[in-house]
């Protein structure tokens, strides 16, 4: 469960900030036909933060989850010494399937570290762009 939630847990919180964000805003500058000059909900710039801080907090959990993965899978698949075994090795890992977890691992480290960046900027356009002036 650490690997899944290492490689999909920040794509996961990043897509509920971006959809619930996304939704609340646009429904609070844009009930009707025209566009409002303020929110219909007062609080929409709290709310929005809220969410953002926690899918942050999120996105941060599986970055640390994916790295303390990927630490520990440091030394999987590294039986073989010498060039021949390691040749040897290098077929065997790809019949037996040796070096999957720390490949998830590894993925999710990266993707982890994208989806942290993706929602810290989302959640900074907060502050930087007005609430109904797009």
């Amino acid at each position: 469960m650490a690997l899944w939630f290492g490689l999909a847990g920040g794509f996961v919180a990043w897509s509920v900030q971006t959809l619930a964000n996304l939704s609340l805003a646009s429904h609070a500058c844009y009930p009707r036909l025209f566009p409002l000059a303020v929110p219909t909900v007062g609080a929409m710039r709290g709310i929005v933060f809220g969410v953002s801080l926690v899918a942050f907090v999120v996105c941060l959990a599986a970055a640390a989850t994916a790295w303390r993965s990927w630490i520990a899978t440091r030394d999987e698949g590294q039986e073989a010494t010498g060039a021949g075994k390691a040749h040897a090795a290098g077929h065997a890992a790809l019949e037996t399937g040796e070096g999957r977890t720390r490949f998830m691992a590894l993925a999710g480290v990266i993707a982890s570290a994208t989806f942290v960046l993706v929602s810290l900027v989302h959640t900074i356009s907060i502050f930087l762009v007005g609430p109904c002036n797009g």
